[in-house]
């Protein structure tokens, strides 16, 4: 199920569907994501202070995650 090569990794939803997520499963809840997940950070290449100057990332992504209520 795990997979490091990106080619190979299962997508969000067929892990879902794999039977050890029955029991967790609410499939009426289920959304897809609206947008695919923007991975360019990780191809950039920076010296570590460029990294820690970046760390601010770290703290915007808990502020703007959306929890549906």
């Amino acid at each position: 199920m795990l997979q490091l090569d990106v080619e190979k990794r299962l997508t969000a939803t067929e892990a879902l569907a794999h039977p050890y997520f029955d029991q967790f499963r609410d499939i009426e809840e289920e959304t897809e994501a609206q947008h695919s997940y923007d991975d360019s950070l990780e191809h950039e290449k920076l010296s570590i202070e460029e990294w820690k100057s970046k760390k601010f990332i770290f703290f915007e992504v808990p502020t703007s995650l959306h929890v549906p209520t």
